[in-house]
């Protein structure tokens, strides 16, 4: 994260990523300004480009996901990266694993 963190590495998400995160913090049951404070956080790194979800992904990624047996926000993820050719996710969801042709990378290169 250092490294997306200072732009020395530049990676791309949707905006489901977020509402992934705000949704974790949420559970964690963490105060207001700590889940408002972490989100500026993330969504401040220099080299983080967040897209808008893609409504025409929506039909084909609840496919993959009944498919891969995966939910559909990574199906949606998946099918992102086919798009702009990415094929390496930063993820600690094994659920990538179950998806061909990308690898899955838990901590930064």
């Amino acid at each position: 994260m250092e490294r997306i963190e200072k732009g020395r590495e530049v990676v791309k998400t949707t905006t489901f990523t977020v509402a992934e995160i705000i949704h974790i913090l949420t559970r964690e049951h963490l105060d207001s300004k700590r889940i408002l404070d972490s989100v500026k956080g993330f969504l401040g790194c220099h080299g983080l480009r967040v897209s808008d979800a893609r409504k025409d992904l929506c039909l084909p990624a609840l496919e993959l996901a009944l498919k891969y047996k995966v939910d559909f926000v990574d199906a949606h993820h998946w099918l992102t990266m086919k798009l702009y050719r990415i094929t390496e996710i930063y993820s600690l969801d094994p659920h990538f694993d179950r998806l061909p042709g990308i690898k899955r990378l838990e901590t930064p290169k």
